[in-house]
């Protein structure tokens, strides 16, 4: 005998998940058991699949079991009633081999009972369990049917009809991929690697809102999984929601066959610049500390980076390789660099992950208005340095109401013996798409705190030169003011204080510096 339950004292026991075969009897239950249930149980290949005698032995529930190619798949010794070999609808009977047909309301039993000495299935499946599970389809509209593991009476799938016209049984059975089955590029299955096979005998029309309980699938990273659908050879995206709490992902098709839940294999990493702030201002041979963060949603995921270094006057940017370091507070990239000449110098962060995923960023925490460059300065006689950003007003842009910041650096001294000062001076007002360079200076006075100097330039992306005349202030709240115009006609074409006479008090900068250097 494979199990034997037997006994007056053998009551309110579940005997299930278990395998029985080749045996003379699979499941024995005798002398006075009473109340037992057998339950999920695959028995095969005995004698007797399950025998039940002595006439107390009663009330035993027996469910949900497959009974294949017994000899006799069962024997009931006792009246005819005193055991249940069936409950009632969904949950149906047993799976009896050889007594699967016919089912020609497709509700998943067979249309006649599965009688045998002593007892009878009133609603034997049509099909094994554990091998799949089903659910009834009925007609209607927005029909919702849930497929429910047998054994532990979990809902695995829930499918959301839009409509149903000929009712039917839909099935679910999990299997490992196939050969053809292999994740879409960038995706990796869960362990074990799980495929949703899901069908239905019903006739419908619309959309199915397919909800899949994905939790006897372990992945590394559940808040990045999508779930997919095996369509004419190819997996499609189909996810319109992810619940990681419950474990269920959802989404909606036309059509019913496998789907997958995949998770994304590998995503690029995410780079910040962090120090230096922008239009920071050091002197020439100065060390400049350069530091960065990485960000990855992929766990334990390495990386290595790059700083450039890039002037309009070099012909060849400079590379510098960061220096990587994990540490609890995150992952951060740093160097230091040093420049032997004056000038405004643009900075750039390069990572790439052990995939070869990159990522570059040119300006300061993430913020568009705020580029990634710095103010270079000799200190070898008196001069104007600065750099930072000002809150650039509507209107200060020729026919224009954007406003938004503004960022400017600039250096502007006269060299030994020289009659024109020299130095160069950018300003980008992005939110007006918005950039001038210098070309020339003509003048430079400093005065005190104050330095003014005029100078000529261009305009990104316009035709012609344009004059330009800068007033910068050192003192407790540095102050700003550029003021650019069309030679050809005197036309204003910026001034953050527009209408003010040239002896205005500039603007207020919002951060950086400007330093007046002393001879």
């Amino acid at each position: 005998r494979g199990i034997f339950v037997g006994g007056g004292d053998a009551y309110d026991n579940t005997l299930t998940g278990n395998t029985l075969s080749n045996n003379s009897y699979g499941i024995v239950i005798a002398n006075g058991a009473t109340n037992n249930t057998v339950t999920g149980n695959t028995v095969s290949n005995n004698g007797y699949g399950i025998h039940l005698y002595h006439n107390l032995t009663t009330g035993n529930q027996i469910y949900h079991n497959n009974f294949i190619d017994n000899g006799t798949h069962a024997f009931d010794a006792i009246y005819e009633g005193a055991n249940i070999f069936n409950l009632d609808i969904p949950e149906g009977g047993n799976y009896w081999s050889g007594w699967t047909t016919p089912d020609l309301d497709g509700d998943g039993f067979v249309d006649y009972p599965y009688v045998f000495n002593g007892g009878q299935d009133n609603l034997p499946w049509d099909r094994p369990f554990g091998t799949s599970t089903s659910g009834d389809t009925p007609i209607g509209d927005e029909v919702p049917v849930d497929l429910i593991d047998p054994e532990s009476g979990d809902t695995l799938v829930t499918l959301d009809f839009d409509n149903v016209s000929v009712g039917g049984i839909s099935t679910l059975t999990a299997t490992t991929p196939s050969e053809n089955q292999v994740p879409p590029e960038g995706f990796k299955v869960g362990q074990p690697p799980t495929i949703f096979n899901i069908e239905t005998t019903a006739t419908f029309t619309g959309t199915i809102e397919v909800s899949i309980n994905y939790s006897s699938v372990t992945y590394q990273d559940e808040s990045v999984l999508r779930l997919f659908h095996f369509e004419d050879g190819v997996w499609i995206d189909i996810t319109t929601n992810l619940n990681t709490i419950d474990k269920i992902i959802t989404g909606v098709v036309t059509s019913l066959s496998p789907f997958a839940a995949f998770e994304l294999d590998n995503r690029p990493p995410q780079d910040a610049i962090i120090s230096p702030a922008s239009g920071t201002v050091r002197a020439v041979n100065d060390q400049l500390f350069l530091e960065g963060v990485i960000t990855d949603p992929d766990i334990n995921d390495s990386h290595t980076a790059f700083w450039t270094v890039s002037n309009e006057n070099w012909n060849e940017d400079f590379v510098l390789e960061g220096t990587v370091t994990v540490t609890e507070l995150g992952t951060f990239v740093n160097n230091t660099v040093s420049f032997p000449d004056a000038g405004i110098y643009n900075i750039k962060l390069t990572v790439t992950d052990a995939t070869g995923e990159t990522d570059e960023t040119t300006i300061v925490n993430d913020d568009e208005e705020m580029p990634a460059y710095v103010v270079i300065y000799n200190p070898e006689g008196g001069f104007v340095t600065g750099g930072g950003w000002i809150y650039s007003p509507a209107g200060a842009l020729l026919d224009s109401d954007v406003l938004g910041k503004a960022n400017f650096g600039f250096v502007a001294k006269y060299k030994i013996g020289a009659t024109e000062p020299t130095g160069n001076t950018e300003f980008k007002f992005k939110a007006g798409d918005f950039h001038f360079k210098s070309s020339s200076y003509e003048w430079l006075v400093v005065a005190g705190t104050k330095a003014m100097f005029k100078g000529e330039g261009f305009i990104e992306d316009w035709a012609g030169n344009y004059k330009f005349m800068l007033t910068a202030i050192d003192s407790n709240a540095d102050k700003f003011r550029m003021k650019i115009w069309n030679p050809l006609n005197d036309e204003i074409i910026y001034d953050n204080k527009r209408g003010e006479d040239d002896e205005a008090e500039p603007t207020i900068i919002g951060g950086g510096s400007i330093v007046i250097h002393k001879n």
